[in-house]
């Protein structure tokens, strides 16, 4: 499910429902009966969490595999979109993998007055969009779009890049962050689309860097990012792609 259409479950009830918390899709019982045969037979787990209670009974189910002894298991938390602080703590704690969309953390389509309805000023504050903090914590942290939630168009690798270093919509002029705080940096987003997916993939031998030996999956660009403004980042342009 997803927050913004009272479809998951949250661990404090929406703000403009009172008393009504959303629902889990898949009970804890068998997320951690799925985690645990999944990561025995050596399968890593992505699970789509979204929001506070089910990322953290995914939390508890990882960290009962971790403590059963597949410390190797590359398991994921993806829509790591709303987080309990303590729960964000005990991601970098345990290592885990996450995945977000930066698109959903600025003004886009909205999301930023559906935020302020259902969640409010205080738990946007604290647990919304965390993936920033976690990148800064050294958890690996892979960036996307969301298709097909969201048009292939806004999947693009400058599109995250740029959302991320701004916390604003790329394709809207006067967008504005309603996130506290500031964006990561340059070199932490091209991470988040290169070496740190490739590990989560267990990739990271054919693909994720520039290397002999691996891959030469490359796009040529007409500036290098480094010399342009995070705001338009976005706008340069693709002149090759190698694969």
């Amino acid at each position: 499910g997803n927050w913004n259409s009272y479809t998951s479950l949250m661990l404090e009830p929406w703000a403009d429902k009172p008393g009504e918390y959303g629902k889990a899709g898949v009970s804890p019982e068998r997320v951690m009966e799925i985690v645990l045969a999944a990561n025995e037979s050596n399968f890593d787990v992505s699970v789509h969490v979204d929001d506070s209670a089910i990322t953290r009974t995914t939390i508890d189910a990882f960290e009962e595999s971790i403590n059963a002894g597949y410390k190797d298991a590359r398991n994921s938390l993806q829509h790591y979109h709303n987080v309990h602080p303590i729960d964000q703590e005990r991601t970098i704690d345990l290592d885990l993998a996450v995945n977000s969309t930066p698109l959903f953390g600025t003004d886009w389509s909205n999301t930023d007055q559906q935020a302020l309805q259902i969640l409010v000023q205080e738990r946007i504050n604290t647990s919304h969009m965390p993936y920033i903090e976690a990148i800064r914590a050294g958890v690996r942290v892979s960036l996307s779009g969301d298709v097909p939630s969201s048009p292939p168009a806004e999947a693009s690798a400058l599109i995250n890049i740029e959302a991320s270093m701004t916390l604003c919509d790329p394709s809207n002029e006067i967008s504005e962050p309603f996130l506290s705080g500031v964006g990561i940096s340059l070199e932490q987003a091209i991470k988040t689309l290169t070496i740190d997916p490739a590990w989560q993939a267990r990739m990271e031998d054919k693909i994720g860097s520039i290397e002999v030996g691996k891959y030469a999956d490359m796009v040529i660009l007409e500036q290098n990012l480094f010399d342009v403004a995070p705001k338009d980042s976005e706008s340069v342009q693709v002149l090759a792609t190698m694969m």
